[in-house]
């Protein structure tokens, strides 16, 4: 299997998990919210595609795609250097959509690689969305990344609509919350940049965009 068709299966496996939202929303309705692999408070926040699914009350088909996954895991190890800036982007953004935690080795390494300078230059907006998005999601967007993220969201801000711009601020803000390792220093400069975003979606809101 090449590494394209990596991305390609979790994209894939995340569109069919997606097709059961609405019979998992109405579930949830009923039976009121439960924990899943992932904080709570960061998978609920508005994010590119919609919030990422529960672990709980699977249906067939997800609880088939969950058993493939660590497969898919162990694949990638090999083919890192050939997963291109976008495809690390769609893979976190897969894994968090489908509250699904990888190898925290291979999580390191991926979000390590998607932080780079190299990487940051190749993405789109909606590909750097979604990327901080799922690292946020994962409990991966630690300090190193914020540091080297933070520069290149403030360039593509103009760029983002809507609902980019409040999932990436949401995120930014999660991983800078008290106990979750991204504080320090850098703390400040991403609160300013999280409220610079918030204020730019306001102004789409207000605008209509």
């Amino acid at each position: 299997m090449l590494p394209r068709h990596v991305v390609d299966v979790l994209m894939a496996m995340e569109r069919i998990c997606s097709g059961s939202r609405a019979t998992d929303a109405a579930a949830a309705q009923r039976t009121g919210p439960r924990g899943s692999g992932l904080r709570s408070a960061r998978v609920q926040a508005a994010a590119p595609g919609g919030p990422a699914h529960s672990g709980e009350g699977q249906s067939p088909e997800r609880q088939s795609i969950m058993y493939m996954m660590g497969d898919l895991g162990n694949l990638m190890w090999g083919h890192l250097d050939e997963i291109d800036a976008p495809g690390l982007a769609y893979c976190i953004w897969c894994w968090a959509r489908l509250s699904w935690h990888p190898d925290p080795q291979l999580l390191s390494e991926v979000a390590r690689r998607f932080a780079t300078p190299a990487s940051l230059d190749a993405l789109r907006p909606a590909e750097l969305a979604r990327g901080i998005w799922g690292l946020s999601a994962l409990g991966a967007l630690g300090a190193a990344e914020l540091a080297r993220l933070a520069p290149r969201v403030r360039e593509l801000a103009s760029e983002l609509d809507e609902q980019q711009l409040l999932a990436v601020s949401r995120a930014l803000e999660a991983a800078t919350a008290p106990g979750e390792g991204a504080g320090g220093a850098g703390a400040a400069d991403v609160a300013a940049l999280v409220a610079e975003l918030s204020a730019r979606a306001e102004q789409l809101r207000s605008a209509g965009v």
